[in-house]
């Protein structure tokens, strides 16, 4: 199942101009069909394990 723009940024708790900064920089991956973007949620879980900051012990 592939979200639009707007259920992806609710699933991050991100603005979508921030979403559109990331689709732009290519920082994520989505899905173009035709004009519209979609993204997988997969990709949502990819981002955000990429981008995790560890904790020092």
């Amino acid at each position: 199942m592939l979200l639009t723009r707007q259920e992806a940024a609710e699933r991050l708790a991100i603005s979508l101009r921030t979403l559109d900064e990331l689709i732009a920089r290519k920082a994520i991956e989505f899905v173009r069909i035709g004009r519209a973007v979609r993204l997988r949620p997969q990709a949502l879980e990819s981002f955000i394990e990429a981008n995790s900051q560890r904790a020092n012990p």
